[in-house]
């Protein structure tokens, strides 16, 4: 018995080093303050109308720029004309007036166009 003994405080103590080293790592973690959460609610979208498609004026087979008036302020805007097309960023010409102008990659002849698809955020 005088041997367990021994055995048993070394194993006492091990677990009240790892116990009180846990609790200290526990006890220095801070949260900032934040506005996380967690719910539900219903995502209403934004209504989109007055849209204009302007052409090229040198070559009207090409898109020059889309531009729309959504129903909401919104802070970000971002179009699609085609399926698996790119993203144009768009800007705020006034108040809720929007113009995502068709570069890079959008220079697409008109025919190619398929829809407009735009994301929003506020």
């Amino acid at each position: 018995m005088g041997i367990a003994r021994p055995r048993r405080l070394v194993a006492l103590a091990a677990i009240a080093v790892l116990a009180a080293s846990s609790l200290g790592f526990a006890a220095s973690n801070t949260v900032g303050a934040s506005q996380a959460g967690d719910g539900t609610g219903t995502i209403s979208g934004y209504n989109i109308d007055r849209v204009r498609y302007r052409l090229r004026p040198a070559n009207p087979g090409i898109l020059n720029a889309v531009v729309f008036r959504l129903d909401a302020p919104a802070q970000t805007v971002r179009a699609q004309l085609w399926p698996g097309g790119p993203w144009l960023s768009c800007r705020n010409t006034t108040g809720r007036n929007w113009r995502c102008p068709g570069t890079g990659s959008a220079n697409a002849p008109v025919t190619q166009l398929a829809g407009l698809r735009v994301v929003a955020t506020d």
